[in-house]
């Protein structure tokens, strides 16, 4: 099919998306650019003539639909190693590298304080120029050509999906463990930890950026743009990276302490159901030790649970700020909300 989101000369967004989708499953790139894909509420996939213009489409729960997606084929692609041996270590590196341009670092200061820096959310002039650039760019290919959607929302959405991915990677992985505790639980390496960080910061640094760099001519960067309305998906993949994270560190913590094999034979018992899933497993650990696990044994996990805060964060302070507390509402389901 051909990728109708874009124009026929190879530019810049083609090798950063093609970069972070490398290896994660057949047509994705097609299904993350595609302007017309829509995801009814069983999961099915179609696509609509104009879908700006379509009556009765929601576009962002579209959005949240198609990121559910894309997250479901990413995880799986991920846990079951289907890119293993069709990318080479070169554009493993390139993947990471170029995510770290638009993701690197976090101890940002709030967007109170953005004052007292030269740049917006204390971003170094690298990150903030590669940032800004892929935006402006992405301003003036909707002026000058006909295209039919910001180009910076296909690599929103598969910045979004990839961190989303990575989660749900790790609760089947996770899965795999209490299905059968001995066997290996796979290892993570920093890389990945950090491309999946990189991921979800870069994501939600775009949506912030695009609300507060100066106003560019001919284009609508109020509240209800096409591109805040990956806010929710944004959100809910944040909250997805870190429920993995944390049913990761649960199986870790059960491990050390030489008990997974009990704990899981008790939880059986217990719901009387063998597909009880591991996100219940935490109901028989303590969380007090569980955060104290992490902020001690695990450091490289505890970053990427601190990433996905304050990328939330960010996303919240910037809606607040231009809708006001009262009226600064996102609709994500109500495990996200409760987090």
């Amino acid at each position: 099919m051909e990728d109708e989101s874009y124009p026929h000369t190879y530019i810049p967004e083609d090798l950063i998306l093609e970069s972070i989708l490398a290896g994660l499953g057949t047509n994705i790139y097609t299904d993350i650019t595609s302007p017309n894909l829509v995801i009814d509420q069983h999961g099915k996939a179609f696509h609509k003539t104009n879908l700006l213009y379509a009556s009765g489409t929601d576009l962002e729960e579209n959005e949240m639909r198609r990121n559910d997606a894309m997250i479901e084929r990413i995880g799986e692609s991920m846990y079951l190693g289907l890119g293993y041996g069709f990318i080479t270590l070169e554009e493993d590196i390139l993947r990471l590298m170029i995510l770290e341009s638009m993701g690197g670092g976090y101890n940002e200061p709030k967007l109170s304080q953005e004052r007292n820096y030269r740049y917006p959310l204390g971003l170094s002039s690298r990150h903030f120029s590669t940032l800004q650039g892929r935006l402006l760019a992405s301003d003036a290919l909707l002026r000058n050509t006909s295209q039919k959607q910001l180009i910076i929302l296909p690599i929103v959405r598969a910045l979004s999906a990839y961190a989303g991915g990575f989660g749900e990677a790790l609760f089947r992985s996770s899965n795999q463990w209490h299905t059968d505790p001995t066997s290996s639980l796979h290892s993570l390496s920093q890389s990945s930890l950090s491309s999946a960080e990189f991921s979800i910061l870069s994501a939600a640094r775009l949506i912030v950026l695009n609300f507060i760099l100066p106003s560019r001519k001919g284009i609508m960067t109020s509240r209800y743009n096409h591109l805040s309305l990956m806010i929710p998906a944004i959100l809910h993949s944040a909250f997805h990276l870190r429920s993995g994270i944390l049913q990761y560190a649960r199986i870790l913590l059960a491990e050390s302490e030489g008990s997974i094999l009990d704990k899981a034979i008790k939880l059986t018992n217990e719901n009387k159901d063998d597909s009880t899933p591991l996100r219940d497993l935490g109901q028989v650990q303590n969380t007090v030790n569980l955060g104290h696990f992490i902020a001690s044994r695990c450091i490289h996990l505890k970053h990427v649970l601190e990433t996905c805060d304050y990328a939330a964060s960010l996303i919240l302070q910037i809606i607040s700020k231009l809708d006001g507390p009262r009226d600064a509402k996102v609709k994500v389901r109500d495990d996200c909300r409760a987090w």
